[in-house]
């Protein structure tokens, strides 16, 4: 009798963007309290097909740094040279795309004197319709400008 009233069955919800390429993917099975599960089932294996869509890696060099507020005589260090973003989407876009394309910015609020820290990165793309796959970070290090042998921090003589 009290499976007349259920229209659906809720699972754990699956984040897209952690999945690399189409695959089988377990997750529990969420019932009402006023059910009794009977068949002992309490996983669901869920296929997820990334139909039409392409993946591509594309290595990012240029970050935007925010909220780096830098002491006079420091400069922010870059320690992550080129981080690889995988995005995805319909292929005519994601075949587009270059690595200039991609906007990928570094909250430095948490940055101390020498100290690396990992943060994390946001990644903005030119189309609504691809998407990066994962969660990216970059690691950054507060250093002090050594001045040259002229006395300036810059080199410049």
């Amino acid at each position: 009798e009290a499976l007349k009233n259920i229209t659906e069955i809720l699972l754990d919800p699956i984040d897209l963007t952690e999945l690399t390429a189409s695959g089988t993917v377990t997750r529990a099975i969420k019932l009402p309290d006023t059910v009794t599960n009977r068949s002992g089932l309490t996983i669901a294996n869920v296929k997820v097909e990334f139909v039409g869509l392409l993946s591509r890696t594309l290595n990012v060099s240029d970050f935007q740094l925010i909220n780096a507020n830098v002491p006079d005589g420091y400069q922010i260090e870059i320690v992550t040279k080129r981080l690889p973003v995988t995005v995805r989407g319909p292929s005519n876009l994601v075949t587009k795309l270059t690595a200039n394309d991609i906007q990928v910015s570094v909250d430095c609020s948490g940055l101390g004197m020498g100290n690396t820290i990992t943060a994390a990165a946001t990644v903005k793309l030119p189309y609504d319709s691809v998407g990066t796959v994962g969660k990216y970070s970059v690691s950054l290090k507060l250093t002090e400008i050594i001045p040259d042998e002229s006395g300036d921090p810059t080199g410049n003589t």
